[in-house]
């Protein structure tokens, strides 16, 4: 898939930062997902990062491949997950948080953005992140809703359904009952 969204300098730096230090053995084959994939597969959104997925084996594999990009780049932002480079921070979180976040890695489709190869988090799956990551307060609720639907329309019923119910139970931060209600949500 070719995307047609124009991209910023900044991002294609990061794309490119990311396939060289997975090139040189020092990241796995990683993904794009969040705002940054939601924009690539329907309609450009402001975002203050990129959000990243890198496969590793434990929390110390981790740390050594954050430390590793920190340095290529200009140092740590604030969170423990991030990290700057070419002037974006970029959010690298383990392929370990959970077992969506691992299987979302694996089955990342392949994009190309002005001649660089991208791997991004595909639509039903980012359909079940922001499912799980959706907001109660009124802001961030309407916009997660909002964005939940407009991925669900690039994708089937029966494949979110499917995932809803693999993952309801072994979903950090929300509970089996939480992510089925914001499912049928989305399907009103």
């Amino acid at each position: 898939m070719t995307s047609q969204h124009p991209q910023s300098v900044s991002l294609l730096g990061v794309i490119r930062t990311l396939n060289q230090l997975q090139k040189d053995g020092v990241i796995g084959e990683w993904a794009i997902f969040g705002s940054v994939a939601y924009s690539l597969w329907t309609e450009p959104v402001t975002t203050g990062d990129v959000d990243v997925l890198i496969p590793v084996e434990n929390d110390l594999e981790y740390a050594r491949q954050l430390s590793s990009v920190a340095r290529v780049g200009s140092g740590f932002a604030a969170s423990g997950f991030g990290v700057q480079l070419h002037g974006t921070r970029v959010e690298l979180l383990p392929s370990t948080m959970s077992q969506l976040y691992a299987d979302a890695l694996h089955n990342a489709a392949k994009h190309t953005i002005r001649g660089e190869t991208v791997r991004l988090v595909t639509p039903p799956y980012l359909v079940v992140m922001a499912l799980a990551a959706w907001r109660s307060d009124s802001t961030r609720g309407v916009y997660d809703e909002q964005r939940a639907r407009r991925l669900f329309m690039l994708t089937t019923r029966e494949t979110v359904e499917r995932l809803v119910e693999s993952y309801a139970d072994r979903t950090p931060g929300v509970t089996p009952q939480q992510l089925r209600e914001r499912f049928a949500r989305i399907l009103a």
